[in-house]
Protein backbone atom coordinates (compact mmCIF):
# COMPACT_ATOMS: atom_id res chain seq x y z
CA UNK A 1 0.00 0.00 0.00
CA UNK A 2 1.18 2.99 -1.09
CA UNK A 3 0.32 6.67 0.37
CA UNK A 4 1.36 10.09 -1.27
CA UNK A 5 1.07 12.89 0.93
CA UNK A 6 1.72 17.38 0.07
CA UNK A 7 4.99 17.57 1.91
CA UNK A 8 7.38 16.11 4.59
CA UNK A 9 4.82 17.62 7.25
CA UNK A 10 1.89 15.84 6.37
CA UNK A 11 3.62 12.62 5.55
CA UNK A 12 5.78 13.16 8.89
CA UNK A 13 2.16 13.75 10.98
CA UNK A 14 0.67 10.76 9.57
CA UNK A 15 3.54 8.67 10.79
CA UNK A 16 3.25 10.16 14.12
CA UNK A 17 -0.84 9.17 14.09
CA UNK A 18 -0.35 5.46 12.63
CA UNK A 19 2.77 5.07 15.81
CA UNK A 20 -0.03 6.20 18.18
CA UNK A 21 -2.49 3.88 16.59
CA UNK A 22 -0.69 1.00 16.43
CA UNK A 23 0.56 1.25 19.80
CA UNK A 24 -2.65 1.48 21.49
CA UNK A 25 -3.56 -1.51 19.61
CA UNK A 26 -0.54 -3.65 20.44
CA UNK A 27 -0.98 -2.61 23.83
CA UNK A 28 -4.61 -3.52 23.91
CA UNK A 29 -4.05 -7.06 22.41
CA UNK A 30 -0.63 -7.76 23.55
CA UNK A 31 0.62 -5.81 26.67
CA UNK A 32 3.24 -4.34 24.49
CA UNK A 33 4.31 -2.32 21.71
CA UNK A 34 7.49 -3.35 20.07
CA UNK A 35 8.86 -0.91 17.56
CA UNK A 36 11.73 -1.00 15.18
CA UNK A 37 13.16 2.74 14.78
CA UNK A 38 14.90 3.96 11.87
CA UNK A 39 17.62 6.67 11.68
CA UNK A 40 18.47 9.40 9.19
CA UNK A 41 16.44 12.74 8.06
CA UNK A 42 13.60 11.65 6.81
CA UNK A 43 11.75 10.17 10.02
CA UNK A 44 13.33 12.83 12.51
CA UNK A 45 9.96 15.35 12.22
CA UNK A 46 8.07 12.28 13.03
CA UNK A 47 10.29 11.84 16.28
CA UNK A 48 9.74 15.61 17.09
CA UNK A 49 6.23 15.14 16.93
CA UNK A 50 5.99 12.13 18.73
CA UNK A 51 7.52 13.79 21.56
CA UNK A 52 5.03 16.62 21.81
CA UNK A 53 1.46 16.95 22.50
CA UNK A 54 -1.18 15.86 21.14
CA UNK A 55 0.30 12.86 20.51
CA UNK A 56 3.03 12.25 23.15
CA UNK A 57 -0.10 11.97 25.00
CA UNK A 58 -1.54 9.25 23.16
CA UNK A 59 1.16 6.80 23.47
CA UNK A 60 1.32 4.29 26.06
CA UNK A 61 5.00 4.82 26.63
CA UNK A 62 5.87 2.54 29.70
CA UNK A 63 4.52 -0.30 27.55
CA UNK A 64 6.63 0.84 24.56
CA UNK A 65 9.84 -1.20 23.60
CA UNK A 66 12.63 0.78 20.89
CA UNK A 67 15.02 -1.28 18.58
CA UNK A 68 16.45 -0.28 16.04
CA UNK A 69 16.58 -1.40 12.44
CA UNK A 70 19.66 -0.37 11.42
CA UNK A 71 22.76 1.26 13.43
CA UNK A 72 26.49 3.06 11.99
CA UNK A 73 28.98 1.53 13.90
CA UNK A 74 30.29 4.93 16.03
CA UNK A 75 30.13 4.90 19.83
CA UNK A 76 26.78 6.13 21.12
CA UNK A 77 27.98 9.56 21.55
CA UNK A 78 29.31 10.15 17.51
CA UNK A 79 26.87 12.34 16.10
CA UNK A 80 26.52 10.05 13.22
CA UNK A 81 24.65 7.52 15.65
CA UNK A 82 20.72 6.31 14.75
CA UNK A 83 20.52 5.78 18.71
CA UNK A 84 21.89 9.14 19.83
CA UNK A 85 19.48 11.48 17.30
CA UNK A 86 16.43 9.14 18.12
CA UNK A 87 17.19 9.71 22.08
CA UNK A 88 17.71 13.29 21.72
CA UNK A 89 14.01 13.68 19.47
CA UNK A 90 12.05 11.31 21.22
CA UNK A 91 13.35 8.68 23.88
CA UNK A 92 14.21 11.90 26.27
CA UNK A 93 11.01 13.23 26.26
CA UNK A 94 8.61 10.70 26.80
CA UNK A 95 8.23 8.39 29.35
CA UNK A 96 9.83 5.22 28.01
CA UNK A 97 11.46 3.21 30.60
CA UNK A 98 15.47 2.86 30.28
CA UNK A 99 15.08 -0.84 30.53
CA UNK A 100 12.88 -0.83 27.48
CA UNK A 101 15.31 1.30 25.17
CA UNK A 102 17.40 -0.88 23.22
CA UNK A 103 20.39 -0.02 20.78
CA UNK A 104 22.52 -2.12 18.70
CA UNK A 105 25.48 -2.40 20.80
CA UNK A 106 29.37 -0.83 19.92
CA UNK A 107 31.23 -4.01 20.57
CA UNK A 108 34.75 -4.36 19.76
CA UNK A 109 33.95 -5.18 16.16
CA UNK A 110 31.27 -4.39 13.69
CA UNK A 111 30.97 -8.36 13.72
CA UNK A 112 30.11 -8.50 17.43
CA UNK A 113 27.73 -5.80 17.22
CA UNK A 114 25.83 -7.80 14.73
CA UNK A 115 25.76 -11.02 16.98
CA UNK A 116 26.45 -13.13 13.40
CA UNK A 117 26.37 -16.28 16.00
CA UNK A 118 22.49 -15.70 15.95
CA UNK A 119 21.27 -19.27 13.64
CA UNK A 120 19.18 -17.57 11.72
CA UNK A 121 21.02 -14.57 10.30
CA UNK A 122 18.69 -12.02 11.55
CA UNK A 123 21.54 -9.53 12.14
CA UNK A 124 24.56 -8.24 9.40
CA UNK A 125 27.33 -5.96 9.21
CA UNK A 126 27.84 -3.85 6.12
CA UNK A 127 30.50 -1.71 5.26
CA UNK A 128 29.43 1.30 3.45
CA UNK A 129 31.87 2.79 0.91
CA UNK A 130 30.10 5.68 0.66
CA UNK A 131 30.52 6.82 4.23
CA UNK A 132 33.72 4.73 5.03
CA UNK A 133 32.66 2.39 7.58
CA UNK A 134 30.00 -0.28 8.91
CA UNK A 135 26.81 -0.69 9.96
CA UNK A 136 24.86 -3.13 11.66
CA UNK A 137 21.83 -4.08 10.09
CA UNK A 138 18.62 -6.65 10.71
CA UNK A 139 17.92 -8.67 7.70
CA UNK A 140 14.91 -9.14 6.04
CA UNK A 141 13.97 -12.12 7.46
CA UNK A 142 13.81 -10.46 10.73
CA UNK A 143 12.05 -7.49 9.47
CA UNK A 144 9.39 -9.26 7.36
CA UNK A 145 8.15 -11.02 10.99
CA UNK A 146 6.81 -7.62 11.53
CA UNK A 147 3.04 -7.33 11.90
CA UNK A 148 3.53 -3.86 10.44
CA UNK A 149 6.08 -2.41 7.81
CA UNK A 150 6.10 1.40 7.26
CA UNK A 151 8.86 2.98 4.57
CA UNK A 152 8.49 6.85 4.92
CA UNK A 153 10.28 8.08 1.44
CA UNK A 154 10.49 12.00 0.94
CA UNK A 155 12.05 14.19 -1.88
CA UNK A 156 12.84 14.43 -4.99
CA UNK A 157 15.96 13.06 -4.70
CA UNK A 158 14.29 9.89 -3.60
CA UNK A 159 11.99 9.48 -6.81
CA UNK A 160 14.23 7.52 -8.85
CA UNK A 161 15.15 4.69 -6.36
CA UNK A 162 11.23 4.76 -5.03
CA UNK A 163 10.11 4.15 -8.53
CA UNK A 164 12.38 1.22 -8.78
CA UNK A 165 11.35 -0.31 -5.87
CA UNK A 166 7.75 0.00 -6.52
CA UNK A 167 7.83 -0.22 -10.62
CA UNK A 168 11.08 -1.31 -12.07
CA UNK A 169 12.31 -4.78 -12.24
CA UNK A 170 12.93 -6.92 -9.67
CA UNK A 171 16.71 -6.99 -8.23
CA UNK A 172 16.58 -7.88 -4.95
CA UNK A 173 20.98 -7.43 -4.42
CA UNK A 174 21.08 -4.05 -6.00
CA UNK A 175 17.79 -3.08 -4.27
CA UNK A 176 17.26 -4.37 -0.95
CA UNK A 177 14.04 -2.97 -0.16
CA UNK A 178 12.14 -5.35 -2.58
CA UNK A 179 13.00 -8.18 0.04
CA UNK A 180 10.86 -6.58 1.97
CA UNK A 181 7.22 -8.47 2.52
CA UNK A 182 5.89 -9.01 5.39
CA UNK A 183 5.02 -12.76 5.85
CA UNK A 184 1.89 -12.13 7.89
CA UNK A 185 2.00 -8.50 8.40
CA UNK A 186 1.47 -5.83 6.31
CA UNK A 187 3.71 -3.43 4.43
CA UNK A 188 3.22 0.24 4.04
CA UNK A 189 5.25 3.19 1.94
CA UNK A 190 4.12 6.59 3.14
CA UNK A 191 5.82 9.05 1.00
CA UNK A 192 5.09 12.84 -0.49
CA UNK A 193 4.70 14.50 -3.98
CA UNK A 194 8.16 14.85 -4.78
CA UNK A 195 9.33 11.63 -3.99
CA UNK A 196 6.09 9.80 -6.18
CA UNK A 197 6.20 11.65 -9.48
CA UNK A 198 7.35 8.81 -11.41
CA UNK A 199 5.56 5.85 -9.89
CA UNK A 200 2.74 4.60 -11.75
CA UNK A 201 -0.77 6.89 -10.66
CA UNK A 202 -2.39 3.13 -10.03
CA UNK A 203 0.91 2.30 -7.56
CA UNK A 204 -1.16 4.22 -4.81
CA UNK A 205 -4.49 3.39 -3.16
CA UNK A 206 -7.10 4.17 -0.60
CA UNK A 207 -5.39 5.65 2.51
CA UNK A 208 -5.48 3.86 6.20
CA UNK A 209 -8.61 5.46 8.26
CA UNK A 210 -7.19 7.97 10.49
CA UNK A 211 -3.96 8.90 8.49
CA UNK A 212 -4.31 12.66 8.29
CA UNK A 213 -6.23 14.81 6.30
CA UNK A 214 -3.86 16.66 4.16
CA UNK A 215 -2.99 13.00 2.82
CA UNK A 216 -4.36 11.73 -0.67
CA UNK A 217 -4.88 9.40 -3.38
CA UNK A 218 -2.08 9.68 -6.16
Amino acid sequence: MVAVYTDVEALSKAAAELFAQESLRAVSSRGRFVVLLSGGETPRRTYQLLAAAPFKDQVPWPSVHVFWGDERYVSAGDPRSNARMVQQELVDHVLVPAAQVHPIPYGSSPRESAVVDERNLWVSEVYVKEEDLYRVTLTAPIINQGALVVFLVAGAAKAQILFKVLNGARDQRKIPAQLIKPLNGELLWLVDREAARLIRPDTAVNLPKGLGTESHER
